[in-house]
């Protein structure tokens, strides 16, 4: 079962625990994943696989080098995309699939009730590493009311404002409406109006209203 939390980061979370032989081979499960947060963009049920790793697996003496923590494997139907926590802090280093030897990308993450998570939207290996405080990256979240109650009849107008997504967000048709879609994370929006808590954006010819608290702004915003 998936579910939209808006008040921890607008997107889809899903219940990984184990119910049963079917679901477990339906939705690639891994009982070691057990206190991991697995989250698939196009829903658990369709085809994408999580597999947790040990440092042998990853084989990249650079990055086990960095102090490694713990790893997973996703593959099979990646589709819109996926994000991960791991159970504990550091940094996340990922090991794209594609290529011969696996080309090494360093994501935007952040650190959630003791957890480290980032998310992808291509198959590969998302490793856990040890953090040194001079490489501490952490995104911010200010407490926002789950349910906000901004009229969209009182944006203001905008011209020289642009956003980019700290997370994989999603594309409403109104503040806390339907799910247009969904913006990977590190995505730039050109931005035509706000309100106190949300933007609305033209991402790729599709308009809609993001959640101001989940982006960063540049240009003449307010």
């Amino acid at each position: 079962m998936c579910t939209v939390v808006p008040a921890c980061h607008d997107f889809l979370r899903c219940d990984v625990s184990p119910r049963g032989g079917s679901d477990r081979s339906t939705r690639g499960f891994d009982p070691s994943l057990d206190a991991f947060r697995l989250d698939a963009f196009d829903g658990m049920e369709s085809g994408i696989v999580f597999q947790r790793r040990g440092p042998g697996a990853i084989g990249i003496q650079k990055v086990i080098d960095l102090g490694f923590l713990d790893a997973v494997d996703v593959w099979s139907n990646i589709g819109s995309g996926f994000s991960l926590c791991f159970p504990q802090i550091g940094r996340i280093v990922f090991l794209e699939a594609a290529t011969s030897p696996r080309t090494i990308h360093y994501p935007e993450y952040h650190h959630e009730d003791g957890q480290t998570c980032a998310a992808m939207s291509i198959a590969g290996a998302m490793v856990l590493v040890n953090e040194p405080e001079r490489t501490v990256t952490r995104i911010s979240t200010p407490i926002i009311p789950p349910e906000t109650d901004d009229d969209i009849a009182d944006a203001t107008d905008l011209e020289d404002c642009t956003v980019r997504t700290q997370v994989n967000l999603n594309l409403r048709q109104a503040p806390w409406g339907q799910i247009l879609e969904t913006m990977p994370a590190n995505t730039d929006a050109s931005v035509t109006a706000r309100t106190d808590n949300w933007f609305k954006v033209n991402y790729k010819g599709t308009e809609g209203w993001s959640a101001a608290w989940l982006v960063n702004a540049e240009g003449d915003c307010e």
